[in-house]
């Protein structure tokens, strides 16, 4: 079950982007229990029930005081310092389990497990994910051309493709590779 910290903290983390603002005030109005399909209608509701004042009510229209909005919600949802930094403990904890399994079942030639891992991590923002990732992506892009090229009997390119996706860990290249050292 997610704790107010966790859901402040997922929101916070979407609120250091600008571009952001209308899923930031979404997700306060959700935590609010309030499901508008008019952002302004919700923000209304904050006013009339008299949640925020007229003042701070024009600061959610604009929303583009991101510091200030999140400062409120921050008061308004009884989220302390300490229980924002267990949050992040917990988060960051997460992740490095992720990155553990992901390593471990990659290591043992299981991608797709160690892929779902790499995604759950990337999900929660690990750079080291992110790259990961890509690699995989690209290792599968190389391996797919090198697959192409074979299939159309250029041995040379299909070499060079299988190659490129060794490099980047993709364990069917390394096998490819090995049948023509063979």
């Amino acid at each position: 079950m997610t704790t107010v910290a966790e859901k402040y903290l997922q929101i916070a983390k979407l609120a250091k982007d600008p571009a952001n603002a209308e899923v930031v005030i979404d997700g306060i109005l959700t935590f609010f229990g309030l499901d508008y399909f008019d952002l302004d209608l919700g923000v209304e509701y904050l006013y009339t029930t008299k949640v925020i004042d007229y003042k701070f009510r024009s600061v959610l229209h604009k929303a583009e005081d991101m510091d200030a909005i999140m400062a409120w919600f921050k008061e308004k949802a009884g989220v302390t310092d300490e229980e924002i930094a267990a949050a992040e403990a917990k988060e960051k904890e997460y992740v490095a389990g992720c990155l553990m399994l992901a390593k471990q079942y990659l290591g043992m030639g299981h991608c797709i497990s160690g892929k779902t891992y790499l995604e759950l991590a990337a999900a929660k923002g690990s750079e080291e994910a992110i790259a990961q990732l890509k690699d995989m992506e690209y290792a599968q892009d190389m391996y797919d051309l090198g697959e192409h090229y074979l299939a159309m009997g250029h041995c040379i390119c299909s070499k060079t493709y299988f190659e490129l996706a060794t490099a980047k860990g993709c364990p069917k290249a390394a096998a490819k590779l090995a049948e023509y050292e063979a």
